[in-house]
């Protein structure tokens, strides 16, 4: 179902869709919302010739060190916004 932005805006006011925490007045689009992440994001190693599997959670992975976490601020030193890419096949977390 696509909602229009007062569709969505009495959807949040009813209860019906939460947002935690609460979106800022500059997310709202015309139909969509703006989502945002955070800051702090785990990215698995490249492994080459290795093939993991998840099948019993990721705590094996974390206890092997397969991963980097990097945190990120809002704005780096010259005000520049940080970002962060998925890529295509990545596994994050």
């Amino acid at each position: 179902m696509l909602l229009a932005q007062p569709e969505l805006r009495a959807a949040v006011a009813k209860g019906r869709i939460k947002f935690d925490p609460p979106l800022e007045e500059k997310q709202w689009g015309p139909a969509s919302v703006d989502l945002r992440l955070g800051f702090s994001f785990t990215k698995l190693k490249k492994l080459d010739g290795i093939t993991v599997s998840v099948a019993d959670g990721i705590g094996v992975l974390s206890n092997a060190g397969f991963w980097d976490t990097i945190d990120l601020k809002e704005r780096d030193i010259h005000g520049k916004r940080e970002t962060f890419f998925i890529e295509p096949g990545e596994l994050t977390g």
